[in-house]
């Protein structure tokens, strides 16, 4: 059409690639429901509504095609499923338009250099509209929960690299998909969101999520405890350093600080506490050895026993 076009219009041939994009997204708003609108008109208006340029042959197969039993049936299953809400949450639809979804999936690995596409994208590119809220409430719970699933194992995983997960610390794509096909809702073995990709969507349900006593993540999560218990061993080697110097200041101290450890596991006595002398007026400081630990000033002349 654009080449017919040419004989009435005239543009530089250097922006013809721009005038074909843009006449043919034009087109395709223009043209599209174009035949379910012409059998409206038809309905009202009779023979009367068909357009003047269609070819004479093509219209009275179109009204055949209009009156067949079958065709009815179908066109009244269809548009029962179209508006049909099976649980209260709004009808399902999505915003794909005339591109498909298997040519969003390609375009978008060719963006990202991935093999799969991310499923979650896909739901939020075709079922978001351009103010930022959701076409149904099924759309919105689904993508909210599975980017909270995905926010937790990223969680897990952010330490360093995995086999589910990416340089970044962030799940692979494969490990997102799986955590989308097992929140997604699924009738007659489809998933939700996923339309033409039936098969790839499939393939990710077929593997596990991450579960808690994944191999992968126990294995992050002992990683983390030996690095606390390592550096608690440190700060407790510090104070054995402290205890040394006291107990050969004052061997009192040391016996007396020896049968406290010995009996921290009996009840707490409740007799007061005695009074632990001013420490500004005797020269001492305190540090934090399970939690009252007397460092003395040689010169003083004071005995760490008489804080206990």
């Amino acid at each position: 059409m654009v080449s017919s076009n040419l004989q009435a219009y005239n543009w530089d041939s250097a922006i013809n690639k721009r005038v074909r994009l843009e006449f043919e997204a034009k087109q395709k708003g223009r043209m599209s429901n174009q035949v379910s609108r012409w059998k409206e008109k038809w309905k009202e208006k009779g023979d009367e509504a068909k357009p003047r340029w269609i070819d004479p042959d093509v219209w009275p197969s179109l009204v055949s095609f209009w009156r067949d039993p079958k065709s009815k049936l179908k066109s009244i299953n269809s548009r029962n499923a179209r508006y049909h809400d099976p649980d209260g949450l709004g009808i399902y639809k999505y915003r794909s338009g005339q591109t498909s979804y298997k040519a969003r999936a390609r375009k978008r690995c060719e963006m990202t250099g991935e093999s799969t596409p991310d499923f979650l994208l896909l739901l939020d590119e075709t079922h978001r509209k351009p103010d930022g809220s959701f076409i149904d409430r099924k759309s919105e719970e689904i993508y909210k929960e599975v980017s909270s699933k995905i926010q937790e194992e990223e969680s897990l995983l952010c330490l360093g690299d995995t086999t589910e997960s990416t340089g970044s610390g962030g799940l692979s794509v494969q490990a997102k998909n799986k955590i989308y096909a097992h929140v997604a809702p699924k009738k007659k073995c489809r998933i939700y969101g996923a339309s033409s990709l039936q098969q790839e969507a499939s393939s990710a349900y077929a593997g596990p999520v991450l579960p808690q006593d994944d191999p992968v993540v126990l294995s992050q999560k002992l990683a983390v405890a030996e690095a606390l218990i390592a550096n608690q061993a440190e700060k407790i080697t510090n104070f054995d350093a402290y205890f040394d110097y006291l107990a050969e200041k004052d061997p009192e101290f040391a016996a007396l600080f020896r049968s406290r450890s010995s009996t921290i596991t009996e009840p707490v006595s409740s007799n007061q506490r005695p009074e632990v002398p001013n420490a500004t007026n005797a020269g001492i400081g305190l540090v934090a050895v399970e939690l009252e630990v007397v460092v003395i000033d040689p010169n003083s002349g004071s005995s760490p026993s008489d804080a206990f």
